[in-house]
């Protein structure tokens, strides 16, 4: 799932916001999506799997839903033309990317300042019957 959102994001992204390939992780304290701004994080997927319903044979419908979050820091004082063509390619991704042996797919972001940063935090949600 990662690599799929990774390719897809990669591949429409122009301008000034770019992905990186390398997971979002800390380094001395501060997030590398910081350090690092107008670069996309694309974090590892999240598995829950639940029982959706069991049947009398001993075998179940299962639910299997893979939870990514994606990272995106940009100067609030300065930002970059592109940001708004860059949410667009962000909110496409849900159903553009080619993850497709999903039946639900769901996309949030939330928006936090912190000084003069803009932290975007984006949450790509794939569901799938096993």
């Amino acid at each position: 799932m990662r690599q799929q959102l990774l390719s897809y994001l990669t591949s429409q992204l122009t301008g000034a916001i770019t992905t990186s390939q390398e997971l979002p992780f800390s380094q001395g304290g501060n997030p590398l999506y910081r350090k690092n701004m107008r670069k996309v994080y694309v974090g590892n997927p999240e598995v829950t799997t639940s029982v959706i319903q069991a049947t009398l044979d001993g075998l179940s419908i299962r639910s299997t839903e893979n939870k990514l979050e994606v990272f995106l820091a940009v100067d609030a004082k300065n930002r970059p033309v592109s940001l708004n063509s860059a949410l667009e390619v962000m909110a496409n991704a849900v159903t553009q990317s080619g993850i497709n042996n999903s039946f639900r797919n769901e996309y949030s972001y939330v928006i936090t300042i912190d000084e003069d940063v803009e932290v975007y935090v984006f949450t790509y949600t794939f569901t799938s019957i096993a």
